[in-house]
Order: structure tokens, then sequence, then C-alpha cells
């Protein structure tokens, strides 16, 4: 009873949980030219040493069970397993999400997150426009990291890929790079030369990038 209390109260589900969880994947399965990767604002992450800029979002149709499903495939276990989820933790007003979601239970901060979770073109198009306007800052180099619920295939990919670079194709400032998870799948998306590299992400990893996203571990 006494380590729920002490886990609800350090679980960190905060506006940063999405990039700290994009990160952690990315060292993973990109390697360690991620680590310097950094929390901050405008865009997500970012590497100085690099000129590098990743912006963190997701495009999810505006559904709570569409986000309830989300969070519990990326805390690494399956949607059907969802209502055996209720636990202490849950009931905390803060948030919902302490150990994966269960679909009866929410916190009042979470509703705030889905808001800017848009379908993938709106939410494409809504980045490219401000990356181009400068609202990122001036990097040398941008990526577009997208969480999303929707399956996507390899044409799905592809067409999303030729759906981005025509709508920056006259951008001063750019997207280099595309990642667009599915959680048991990363998609590494290159926007100079149109390619793709699909890297599998398994349960256990999933698990392990929640919990150390949520509890801030580095």
């Amino acid at each position: 009873m006494a380590s729920n209390r002490v886990a609800k109260f350090n679980a960190k589900f905060d506006t940063c949980f999405f990039e700290r969880y994009a990160r952690l994947t990315l060292i993973s399965k990109l390697g360690s030219s991620y680590e310097r990767l950094t929390n901050a604002d405008r865009p997500d992450l970012q590497d100085e040493h690099k000129s590098l800029g990743i912006e963190v979002t997701r495009a999810i149709a505006e559904d709570k069970n569409v986000a309830h499903a989300l969070i519990n495939e990326m805390a690494g276990k399956r949607v059907t397993e969802a209502k055996q989820d209720i636990v202490e933790a849950l009931e905390t007003e803060k948030s919902g999400y302490a150990y994966g979601l269960s679909p009866s239970y929410i916190g009042q901060h979470e509703f705030d997150y889905w808001s800017l979770a848009l379908p993938m073109k709106r939410i494409v198009a809504s980045k490219v426009q401000k990356v181009a306007n400068g609202f990122y800052g001036n990097f040398k180099q941008y990526g577009l990291y997208i969480f999303t619920h929707q399956h996507l295939c390899t044409l799905d990919i592809d067409a999303l890929i030729h759906y981005t670079i025509e709508l920056q194709e006259h951008n001063k400032l750019h997207y280099n790079t595309l990642y667009v998870s599915q959680i048991q799948n990363l998609f590494v998306c290159n926007l100079i030369d149109g390619t793709h590299v699909n890297y599998n992400i398994t349960q256990q990893e999933s698990r392990e990038f929640y919990r150390k996203a949520l509890y801030d571990i580095t």
C-alpha cells in the first residue's frame, strides 16, 4: 500500500513524458549519437552540439479511448489487459497513468494532453508550417517524432513521406527526418531521399521506456 503512494507521488506524467519516451527510443534503436538530446522547448528535444532539434507530437483521433489504448501500448501492455490495471495509484486526481491506464480512470490533467493530438495529415501540416516560420528556432537539422495508434503499412509510410516532402519542398527551414512511432515499430524516414527504415520494438523495451520516462530516469 505504501509503495503505491510513493509511486503516485514520484510518477511524472507531465508535458515532457512523451519527449522522454521518444528520446529513450531513439537512443535504444538508433544509438548513442542521440544521447546528447535534452528536453527543451521549441522544439522538444535539442542537441546543440549537432544543431539538431526534434519536435515530439501525437497524431491520434481525438478520443479518450484511443488515448487509453495508446498509453497502455506505450506501457508494454496488451490493450485487452487494461481492465485489470485498476490500482490504488490511479485514484489520484493528478494522473491516471502511473501504471498504465485503466479505461475506468483518467486524471484531470490528461485531457489537456490530447487537445493537440490530431489525425496524421493535419498534425504534419501544422508542424511543417511552424518549422518553416521559425517557431522552432534556427537549427541546421530538424526531426519530427510522431506517436500514433493508427496502424500504418509500408505504403502508408511512403505516402506520408511524399506528403511531407511536398508540403515543405520550397521551405528554407524544413524537417530532415520523420520518426513515426507505432509503439511496436519505429519508422525512421529520410525526408531528403524519401527512404525509410523500420525498427522493431519489443514489449519489454516498451515497458522499460515507459518506466524510465514516467519516473524521469535518464
